[in-house]
């Protein structure tokens, strides 16, 4: 295969630029820019540095060339052009002269974009050990914790922030796709949230975490008090953005004020909720679980879900999706589409906090109380609204693949469809008992996937497989309740 022409580079680049890195701002944009004008492929004399950069490029072009085939984009070219970029990449920076070396930035960063490719064509047994990978070699880099390193400056420094913030939410999309155990330990954790700040003014090497009140507003969700990174003052005292003498790990404490909006901001929420789906995950779907009494797993769930609705409730106005919205999308709103982003994840976080309530108990549990009969039954009611939220808010965007695969994070776009059907599969198939009055209306929201999945599946083999499977869940357990499956694609 050869090198892409300079006008195809060009638009593989751009799309990248314009539909992933928002979500995963793993890369500094201006190191990129200036190694894209001066590294050339076929160069006889080239460092390490440019090669794992070239391998970079590839997996670019690999993820922006499998999206474009998804939305069937002007600049799609072969359904073949991914793999072969991917194993061209493969090739240029996962061998023994430079996998092997000591760990460096440039090598986390394409091992990251790398696990993304592998995240977004479904390939989550290759991606596991590879974003396994990039955060052993981030954190042989320090990146977990807070950076006093005065000869980085505080863009560097930045720039570090988001590489490690990226891979944590890598990690935790990764427990959730496959249930698995995650290798992070938040006890383990003391850099910073990202900065509220727009990453073109990284590049005029100015300071900018002790600059003063103005400033610190813009920090991800720290008054001026109290948002200062961890440069140095003048006075050469450290100012920590956490609060001490805490019993909480610290990465728990971060504030959760609402932030002016700017083009990180969108980011700083997207880390915030991955935190707390990261708690969700290490607590209730751990091994040590099965030990635990049912009261201190509601106890958790009720915790958990107050850090959820506090997130919620200190979302900026720009960012809070109401349902006119839903059924009304402004494709034009620059805001929208992050908007609806959030919507989704937020209510993906939701449904994981609440489905261990999602189930028989009398055949577990005897006995129960009221109160934690009540609480199972609202736990069971929120699991399944989050479930119906997540498709009224994929209505939308469905109406067509390019929409569909438009909203940030589309590389797991049909997880968190196929989580809320689900949901909602299995209250068909308890035949509505949690909420009797909502199964007509359950029903159509099931069938309104499974046809959302019908289109999907003739652009990806993944979108066919879960067609096939929801397809025969909905038609076996629909006769159920007395509704005919007939209809459906």
């Amino acid at each position: 295969m050869d090198w892409p022409d300079p006008a195809l580079a060009h638009r593989l680049v751009q799309s990248y630029f314009e539909n992933i890195h928002d979500a995963f701002p793993i890369l500094d944009r201006r190191k990129f820019q200036v190694w894209y004008a001066h590294v050339k492929p076929g160069s006889m004399q080239q460092s390490d540095e440019d090669i794992i950069w070239l391998g970079t490029l590839n997996i670019i072009f690999a993820i922006t060339s499998y999206h474009a085939q998804l939305t069937l984009a002007e600049h799609h070219r072969w359904h073949t052009d991914h793999l072969l970029y991917c194993a061209r990449a493969k090739v240029l920076f996962l061998n023994d002269q430079i996998l092997h070396q000591d760990a460096r930035i440039s090598t986390v960063c394409a091992l990251g974009l790398l696990a993304l490719y592998h995240i977004a064509t479904c390939r989550m047994n290759w991606a596991w050990p590879v974003c396994g990978l990039a955060i052993r070699q981030a954190l042989s880099l320090g990146l977990n914790v807070r950076s006093e390193a005065e000869e980085l400056t505080d863009g560097e420094k930045e720039h570090r922030v988001r590489i490690w913030w990226s891979l944590y939410s890598l990690e935790c999309l990764l427990n959730e796709l496959t249930g698995r155990p995650s290798c992070i330990s938040d006890t383990d954790i003391s850099t910073p949230l990202p900065i509220n700040m727009d990453e073109v003014k990284f590049a005029s090497g100015q300071p900018f975490y002790d600059q003063g009140a103005d400033v610190g507003e813009n920090v991800g969700g720290f008054s001026s008090q109290s948002s200062r990174r961890g440069s140095r003052t003048s006075k050469g005292t450290c100012l920590s953005q956490f609060p001490k003498d805490s019993s909480k790990p610290l990465i728990y404490q971060y504030p959760s004020a609402r932030l002016l909006v700017t083009p990180s901001t969108y980011f700083i929420y997207r880390v915030q909720l991955s935190i707390i789906s990261h708690e969700v995950l290490t607590n209730l779907y751990c091994a040590s679980t099965i030990k635990v009494r049912w009261s201190v797993v509601q106890s958790t769930i009720s915790r958990i879900d107050q850090r959820l609705l506090k997130w919620d409730s200190d979302l900026p106005d720009k960012f809070t999706m109401d349902a006119d919205t839903c059924l009304q999308p402004e494709w034009n709103d620059i805001y929208f589409v992050p908007r609806i982003s959030l919507a989704i994840l937020y209510n993906s976080s939701r449904m994981i906090l609440f489905r261990p309530c999602l189930c028989r108990f009398e055949d577990r549990l005897n006995h129960q109380r009221d109160p934690s009969q009540d609480f199972n039954q609202k736990s069971v009611e929120e699991c399944i609204k989050a479930a119906r939220r997540m498709i009224a808010l994929l209505s939308g965007p469905s109406t067509s693949l390019r929409k569909i695969y438009a909203i940030p994070s589309w590389w797991h776009t049909l997880h968190c469809l196929c989580q809320a059907l689900s949901i909602l599969a299995l209250e068909i198939a308890f035949r509505a008992r949690h909420v009797p009055t909502e199964a007509g209306e359950i029903i159509e929201d099931a069938k309104r996937g499974v046809s959302w999945l019908s289109m999907m599946a003739s652009r990806s083999i993944s979108a066919r497989k879960a067609w096939e499977v929801f397809d025969k869940l909905i038609r076996l357990a629909s006769p159920g309740i007395d509704y005919s499956p007939f209809d459906m694609p």
